[in-house]
């Protein structure tokens, strides 16, 4: 994306009133490792939205899941291990190569 759509995208954004954001304000999302170029292309534009996006600072599931529970957060990662942690979203790896490649 270029510098010009994002200033024109400031722009169109800068006049609207932006709705409370209530129900997911200051969320954290703690993305996996395997998910960091996702992380980098998303942080924006998550924050934009009123997430709080951030890297894990643990390597293994179990730590990832108990620092997501320290912090009432949830997990984004492609690693289906995490289907037993009931906060978490499982992306599809073939959609987030579509998804980085734009």
């Amino acid at each position: 994306m270029s510098s010009c759509t994002r200033v024109v995208r400031n722009k169109a954004l800068s006049g609207l009133a932006i709705p409370s954001r209530e129900g997911h304000e200051g969320v954290p999302l703690i993305f996996d490792a395997c998910v960091l170029g996702f992380y980098k292309w998303s942080r924006g534009r998550l924050r934009l939205l009123g997430y709080d996006p951030i890297p894990s600072p643990y390597k293994y599931d179990d730590q990832i899941i108990t620092f997501a529970k320290m912090i009432d957060g949830i997990i984004v990662t492609t690693d289906k291990g995490f289907s037993k942690w009931e906060k978490s979203v499982i992306l599809n790896r073939i959609n987030m190569r579509k998804c980085t490649l734009n």
